[in-house]
């Protein structure tokens, strides 16, 4: 009986190691966050938009969304980030199409103008230049993350408009 219970004990240790190697595993597979792959066209609102997926916590195990918007007849040298859970565009980010920061960006360096809070609205066609902050090289934290991850860079890539 004695040599059981020692037996026992390993076996229940060498089924939780393996738990713990297979879910960490499993988050490796799973990146953090991601770009959809391609950009959709919204007819009804005449513009293109690409999902943000991300993770808050890297344990999450389920994605959360927003929306990079694109909008040439707004404009061509920004994309905008959309919060479906506020339903309000909060950011943006120069294209490389912009005359001041678009070589840099085509290079892959990251800038951001994030929205006055007082000005966030759900149509970029209320918005304007003055609602928007400094722009600054260093992109924000993955939306409601308490890890201080920062957003991986927004594509490059645009649709032709």
């Amino acid at each position: 009986m004695r040599s059981f219970v020692p037996a026992a004990g390993l076996f229940v240790l060498a089924f939780a190691l393996l738990g713990w190697v297979e879910n960490a595993q499993a988050q490796k597979r799973e990146p953090r966050q991601y770009y959809g792959k391609t950009w959709e066209y919204n007819k009804k609102g005449n513009y293109y938009h690409k999902a943000y997926n991300y993770k808050p916590k890297p344990t999450d195990t389920e994605y959360k969304k927003q929306v990079v918007v694109y909008k040439p007849a707004v404009s061509k040298n920004y994309v905008y980030w959309y919060n479906p859970d506020s339903k309000k565009y909060w950011a943006r980010c120069p294209t490389v199409n912009h005359p001041t920061y678009g070589k840099e960006v085509k290079q892959g360096k990251d800038y951001w103008s994030i929205c006055h809070q007082d000005k966030r609205t759900d149509s970029l066609d209320e918005q304007k230049d003055d609602d928007y902050g400094k722009m600054e090289q260093k992109s924000p934290p993955i939306p409601y993350s308490e890890d201080n991850v920062k957003i991986d860079c927004p594509p490059t890539d645009l649709p032709k408009a």
